[in-house]
């Protein structure tokens, strides 16, 4: 890795650090990428089924109001590949 390669060069003490927010972004980014994915190919037999989930997905759980939590739990019986994402699961 190149980042590897250049703290062992300029210095033997340094550290790769990974930023949360960043790893945070990619990992919501992958979910959303999947989520659109799965959103058009259930357009044809179910167009509303997806409607408004995104922010299902990425909304603390703490925070979601029980009809929220109702829908996601239904959202979660159906083994959507976004709830794979969601979860880390790599496929």
């Amino acid at each position: 890795m190149l980042g590897d390669k250049l703290t062992g060069r300029y210095s033997k003490r340094a550290v790769l650090v990974f930023d949360k927010f960043y790893l945070l972004r990619h990992l919501n980014q992958a979910v959303d990428t999947v989520r659109k994915q799965e959103a058009e190919q259930l357009k044809a037999t179910a167009p509303e089924l997806l409607k408004g989930a995104k922010y299902l997905f990425l909304k603390n759980p703490w925070n979601l109001t029980p009809k929220q939590q109702q829908r996601l739990g239904m959202l979660e019986k159906l083994n959507l590949k976004t709830n794979l994402k969601k979860s880390g699961t790599i496929y």
